[in-house]
C-alpha cells in the first residue's frame, strides 16, 4: 500500500548509478535523474552527497563490483548515514535509500 504524501511532497530515491554526479532520483511520473541541486541541500550535505556519488563512479566496478570488503562497507554505511542527513534536512519529503551495489570482486 502506498503512502499518500502532502501535495507538495515529494518522494525521491537517493541511489547512485553510472555518471550520476548527483544520485537523486525522482519517482512514479518524475523516475528519472533530477537535475542537480533537486532536492535542494545545505552546501555541505551537497559536498558529502557529490563525494559519496564520486567514490561510487571512481571505485565501483560495473563488471567487477567494489575492490573489497572494506570499501563496500564503508561506503553502504556512508550512504546510510547520509540517507538519515537527508531525511533530517527534507522532513517534508520522502527519501528513499535504494542501494543496488553490494557486489565485490
Amino acid at each position: 500500500m502506498a503512502i499518500a504524501l502532502p501535495l507538495s511532497a515529494m518522494r525521491y530515491r537517493l541511489m547512485n548509478d553510472y555518471s550520476a554526479d548527483w544520485p537523486f532520483w525522482g519517482d512514479g511520473e518524475d523516475a528519472g535523474l533530477c537535475a542537480a541541486g533537486t532536492p535542494a541541500l545545505p552546501a555541505d550535505l551537497e559536498a558529502d552527497i557529490r563525494a559519496w556519488a564520486a567514490c561510487f563512479n571512481d571505485q565501483f566496478s560495473w563488471e567487477y563490483g567494489w575492490p573489497d570488503e572494506e570499501t563496500t562497507a564503508a561506503h553502504k554505511a556512508e550512504g546510510e548515514r547520509l540517507h538519515r542527513c537527508v531525511q533530517r534536512a527534507l522532513p517534508e519529503h520522502d527519501i528513499v535509500l535504494n542501494y543496488w551495489e553490494r557486489s565485490v570482486r
